[in-house]
C-alpha cells in the first residue's frame, strides 16, 4: 500500500533544507538602436545609470551580441575569466575585415596560447627597460618644440612621442628615411577614418578606388605590408631584439607563423598598441592638469629627480598612483567580452550556448564597496592602507584579465609615467578646458577632443 503523500516516516534520515535560488539578475530597460547607440557612443553614462539602478550585474540587449550578462562584481568575474567554457577573441570579430583572422587579439585556445608566447618576451619589464633613454629624449625634443603660447592635444603629444618607440620596437634600429616612412605610414593608418562606425558596419566598408575612408585605410595597409615585406627580404630575423626578428624567425622555422599573420600582427600591433597608450594619457592630462593639488604634488616629488627613470621604477610612488587612479576613473576600454562555447554558468548564474558575459572595468572600478567616492579623481587613495584595494585584481583590471590580458601593459605603464613625469617636470603647460565629456574613439573611450592643452606663455 502506497504511503500517503502527506504521512512522515518518524525514522526518515533529517533532510537538508533546499539550497537557496541564485537572487534574480535585473534587465536594464531599454533595447534598440537609441539604446545601442547610447551603449555604442556614451558608455560611462549608460553604466553609471545602469549602476544607480540595478548595482554592479544586470542583463541588457546589445546588436550582434543580444542578451548578455554585464557585471562588475569581482567574484563573478572571477568566475567568468576562470571558467574554460567562456572564451575570448569573438568579442572582437568586427575585427576582422581590418586585422584578418589570425592574431594574437582575435585568435583562441591554444593557437593564442602559442602567439603570445611568442610576443610577450618582447613586452616585459627587462625588455621595454632599454626604450627609457629613447623616451625621454623623445620627450624632451617634443616637450621643447612647443613655443610659449603654443595650443596642442595631450593625445597628439603622446603619440609624437611614442609612435618612434613602437616603430623602434617592432622593427629594430632603422635609418632616418626608412624610420620616417614606417612613422608615415603608421600615422596614414590611424588618420584614414574617425568615425568608429567603419569597423562596425559592413556595408561602410567600401573602397571607392581608395577615396573613401575605408578604401584609404586598405590603401595604406598594403603600404604597410609592403614595408614589412622588404625588411623581411632584407634580413630582419638579424635585428636582435626587435618583434620583427622574433616573427622572422618563427616563419624561417615553420613555427605557426605565416607571412600574413605578421602583417596582420603587426598591424594589431601599431593600431592598438599605439592609440591605447595616447588615449590613456589624454585622461591622465586631463585628470593630473585639471586639479591644483594633483599637479603640485606631483611637481614636489619630481623637483629633484636627476633621473626619472627612478620614481617609474617605484610602485608606492604619488606618480603610479596618479596612473593607476586615472585608469580606474576612465578606463578607455569598458568591458571584456566572454562567449559560452556550451551551456555553462558563472557564480550560479545560468549563462547558455552562445550568450556573452562582459564583466566591466567600469562598474569593478565605481564599486563604492571598494573604492570610497568613486566618482572622485583621488590618487591619494592608494598611498593609504585601503583593505581590498589592490588584493583583488578583479576590481581592477584596465588591462584585462587571465590570459587575454593585455601583453603591452609593462610598455604601456612605464611610458605613461615618463611623458607625465617629463611633462611635469620641464613642459609648463596647462589645461584650455577643465571640463571634457567622454567620446568614443574608434575602440576607446576618451576624452572630447584628446584634451586640449597650451604651453604657458
Amino acid at each position: 500500500m502506497q504511503e500517503p503523500a502527506n504521512s512522515c516516516a518518524l525514522d526518515a534520515a533529517p533532510t537538508s533544507p533546499p539550497a537557496p535560488a541564485p537572487p534574480a539578475i535585473p534587465e536594464l530597460a531599454g533595447r534598440g538602436l537609441r539604446h545601442a547607440a547610447r551603449w555604442f557612443y556614451h558608455p560611462y553614462t549608460l553604466l553609471a545609470e545602469a549602476q544607480a539602478r540595478h548595482g554592479n550585474t544586470f542583463y541588457t540587449h546589445l546588436p550582434s551580441l543580444g542578451r548578455v550578462l554585464v557585471t562588475g562584481e569581482p567574484h563573478i568575474t572571477r568566475a567568468t575569466i576562470s571558467n574554460g567554457d567562456l572564451v575570448g577573441g569573438r568579442g572582437t570579430r568586427f575585427l576582422r575585415p581590418l586585422l584578418g583572422e589570425d592574431t594574437l587579439i582575435i585568435l583562441e585556445g591554444e593557437a593564442h596560447r602559442r602567439r603570445h608566447k611568442l610576443l610577450a618576451p618582447h613586452f616585459r619589464q627587462r625588455a621595454v627597460r632599454h626604450l627609457d633613454a629613447l623616451t625621454l629624449a623623445r620627450c624632451e625634443q617634443v616637450l621643447h618644440a612647443l613655443a610659449p603660447g603654443d595650443t596642442f592635444t595631450a593625445a597628439q603629444l603622446a603619440r609624437d612621442i611614442t609612435l618612434p618607440l613602437i616603430v623602434r620596437l617592432i622593427f629594430g634600429e632603422l635609418d632616418d628615411e626608412m624610420q620616417r616612412e614606417a612613422e608615415n605610414i603608421v600615422a596614414s593608418i590611424c588618420h584614414a577614418f574617425e568615425n568608429p562606425l567603419f569597423l562596425f558596419l559592413r556595408p561602410l566598408q567600401f573602397r571607392l578606388g581608395g577615396l573613401a575612408p575605408w578604401g584609404r585605410l586598405v590603401k595604406h595597409r598594403a603600404r604597410l605590408n609592403d614595408f614589412i615585406d622588404a625588411r623581411l627580404a632584407a634580413g630582419a630575423e638579424d635585428q636582435d631584439g626587435a618583434l620583427l626578428a622574433c616573427l622572422a624567425r618563427a616563419l624561417k622555422e615553420n613555427a605557426g607563423v605565416t607571412r600574413t599573420s605578421i602583417h596582420h600582427e603587426i598591424l594589431s600591433l601599431l593600431l592598438f598598441g599605439h592609440d591605447t597608450s595616447a588615449v590613456t594619457l589624454a585622461w591622465l592630462f586631463y585628470h593630473v592638469y585639471r586639479d591644483p593639488r594633483v599637479l603640485d604634488a606631483l611637481a614636489a616629488e619630481l623637483e629633484d629627480m636627476n633621473d626619472l627613470t627612478a620614481v617609474c621604477d617605484d610602485e608606492s610612488s604619488f606618480l603610479a598612483a596618479c596612473v593607476r587612479e586615472s585608469m580606474r576613473l576612465c578606463p578607455v576600454v569598458v568591458h571584456l567580452t566572454r562567449v559560452a562555447v556550451r551551456d555553462t554558468e558563472v557564480a550560479d548564474i545560468p549563462v547558455r550556448q552562445g550568450q556573452a558575459v562582459l564583466p566591466s572595468a567600469w562598474l569593478a572600478q565605481h564599486n563604492a564597496s571598494i573604492y570610497s567616492q568613486p566618482e572622485h579623481f583621488d590618487p591619494w587613495r592608494y598611498l593609504q592602507a585601503q583593505a581590498g584595494r589592490d588584493d583583488n585584481p578583479y576590481a581592477f583590471f584596465p588591462f584585462g584579465l587571465g590570459a587575454r590580458k593585455c601583453i603591452g601593459e609593462p610598455l604601456a605603464m612605464r611610458q605613461l609615467k615618463l611623458i607625465l613625469a617629463s611633462a611635469v617636470h620641464h613642459g609648463q603647460l596647462e589645461l584650455l578646458h577643465h571640463t571634457l565629456a567622454p567620446t568614443r574613439q574608434m575602440l576607446l573611450i576618451g576624452p572630447r577632443g584628446g584634451t586640449p592643452m597650451r604651453r604657458q606663455a
